[in-house]
């Protein structure tokens, strides 16, 4: 086995396993393997198709329909009804979602990042969209500098990016009040 290969051998075991000290107690915890819809509790990642994070899995449980394969056909020939479902016109978009150990609660943060493609006379352009959300507590008496980009009542956007070949958007999205990884 040549140096570098054991080298990049002995990182990986390094990596996939962090051991943290507690008192004289070592604890290890070993990162899991995604499930079939691209949820890693452990690692608090969602990576999969848009569609597949709000079907078929708890707490989503609608019709507990299996992962998307991306063959719409043979999908909705083993999952009928699947395309009334609000979030099918999504299935092509990538999600990878990350979120901290105090997510939904006090000091939680989520980050979203979305990516797909679509033709427009002839051509394929990709796009992506990143937006990065934060626990801001309940709407205050009096002014809420977080009053723009609140949302789902305790959290706010603090960062947006977007970024598409086609329309020649590209950059931050525009956040009023407090906004970017060192506002919060």
């Amino acid at each position: 086995m040549n140096k570098f290969l054991g080298f990049t051998l002995i990182m990986f075991l390094a990596f996939s396993m962090v051991s943290c000290g507690n008192g004289n107690k070592v604890v290890n915890r070993s990162i899991t393997a995604p499930d079939a819809y691209g949820l890693n509790e452990t690692a608090r990642q969602f990576h999969g198709s848009y569609f597949d994070n709000y079907s078929g899995r708890p707490p989503y449980e609608y019709d507990a329909w299996a992962s998307y394969d991306g063959d719409d056909d043979a999908y909705l020939a083993n999952n009928p009804g699947a395309d009334n479902h609000w979030a099918w016109p999504y299935r092509d978009v990538d999600l990878l979602m990350k979120w901290n150990k105090d997510w939904p609660e006090e000091g939680g943060w989520l980050t979203n990042h979305q990516w797909g493609s679509y033709e427009e006379d002839g051509e394929t352009y990709n796009w992506d969209y990143f937006v990065k959300i934060v626990w801001v507590g309940p709407t205050p008496d009096g002014e809420d500098p977080y009053a723009e980009t609140r949302i789902w009542g305790q959290f706010a956007i603090i960062q947006g990016v977007y970024n598409d070949q086609g329309t020649g958007e590209h950059g931050n999205v525009p956040i009023p009040g407090p906004n970017g990884f060192g506002a919060h």
